[in-house]
């Protein structure tokens, strides 16, 4: 069985020059295959215009949703920094138990950042 992974993108309208939409899905699709995930373009989750500053981002809960569903065997979910999930501290770890919970792991393009699906950080 193939390890299947998704992916969240997003910038918000003053970031958009410094880490474009493109930019980011090519590195994703990257990190997934150096880490032998398949990444349809279907996993892949974008908000456009959207602060991290708020959870109430329609493609970060149907990321969320995507990951809590069983039938979909995601198991690792990548983004190009942290803070492309969250600028807030508490949401971020919420959203990381979250996953844990899922047995989804978290990974970064640009970070040394490798979250275990147990929620230990390797």
């Amino acid at each position: 069985m193939n390890k299947i992974a998704c992916a969240y993108v997003r910038i918000s309208t003053e970031e958009q020059s410094t880490f474009s939409i493109d930019q980011q899905t090519d590195a994703v699709k990257k990190m997934a295959l150096f880490h032998g995930y398949d990444l349809p373009d279907a996993n892949i989750f974008i908000d456009e215009g959207f602060s991290a500053k708020t959870t109430k981002r329609p493609a970060l809960n149907n990321m969320l949703a995507f990951c809590s569903a069983k039938k979909n065997n995601c198991t690792a979910l990548i983004a190009y920094k942290i803070d492309r999930i969250s600028r807030e501290t508490l949401d971020y770890l919420g959203i990381m138990k979250n996953l844990a919970g899922y047995g989804v792991k978290f990974i970064s393009c640009t970070e040394s950042i490798e979250d275990s699906p147990s929620g230990e950080f390797l």
